[in-house]
């Protein structure tokens, strides 16, 4: 397996600088427009009086919630979808037995 270092890029939010390395299921496009979206959160939230780091904060938690939702969300889903298939294959099961 070959040693390969992580691409590193320069991203902004909040008037702040970070270097982040870009991991390998993600591409630099998907890094900026992740940092574009915290960015816009915490300018939002920060022009309701908020320090920096309550800032942070309450958009860390905003993003986290809304991961729970969407997670929540897709495990229905996904249920969902697995009740079907087992409806379907017990279906198709009982035609072949007939």
């Amino acid at each position: 397996m070959e040693n390969k270092e992580a691409a590193s890029i320069k991203i902004e939010i909040f008037n702040a600088q970070y270097t982040v390395r870009i991991p390998e299921d993600l591409t630099e496009t998907d890094i900026r427009e992740v940092a574009g979206q915290v960015d816009q959160m915490m300018r939002q939230v920060s022009g309701k009086g908020y320090d920096q780091a309550s800032t942070a904060i309450l958009v860390s938690l905003r993003l986290a919630q809304q991961a729970r939702k969407d997670r929540i969300r897709l495990d229905s889903q996904i249920g969902s979808l697995v009740e079907r298939i087992d409806q379907n294959l017990e279906l198709l099961l009982d035609q072949d037995s007939a």
